[in-house]
């Protein structure tokens, strides 16, 4: 009987330790929309921004690009160039094929929850990573 007593006491313990606990997660994996590129101020009929041409041959994206680095600029500047006045450029509003780097995210959270003998009040307490 006193090996019972142990036993259901040690066990108590453990389970104060170890259970009533909770685990969620949140993914987020984002595919990149088209970019929309626009020039500096131009001389036109309304004035304001213009859009860019495109310089033929140039790579769209920066071939030094890294993704580990944010000050890695991920545009190739020489892709386009700003037009004359009175002259509309050739790149769209949205250009399909530069797309924004793709977005992946992770959240993984967990928390424990304090029983006390007391009546019913529990305390809870929890984590989660963070991204910036």
């Amino acid at each position: 009987m006193g090996t019972i007593d142990v036993t259901d006491h040690f066990l108590g313990r453990l389970d104060a330790i170890v259970g009533n606990w909770n685990v969620s997660g949140v993914h987020r994996y984002l595919s990149g929309v088209a970019m929309a590129i626009s020039g500096s101020s131009q001389t036109l009929a309304n004035g304001g921004l213009a859009r860019c041409s495109f310089v033929a041959g140039q790579s769209l994206t920066n071939p030094n690009w890294d993704p580990t680095d944010p000050l890695s600029p991920y545009l190739n500047r020489a892709a386009f160039v700003q037009p004359a006045n009175f002259t509309y450029g050739d790149v769209p509003t949205r250009v399909a094929q530069l797309l924004q780097p793709n977005q992946l995210g992770e959240d993984l959270a967990a928390s424990k929850n304090f029983h006390f003998q007391c009546g019913q009040p529990s305390l809870t307490g929890g984590l989660a990573n963070s991204h910036q």
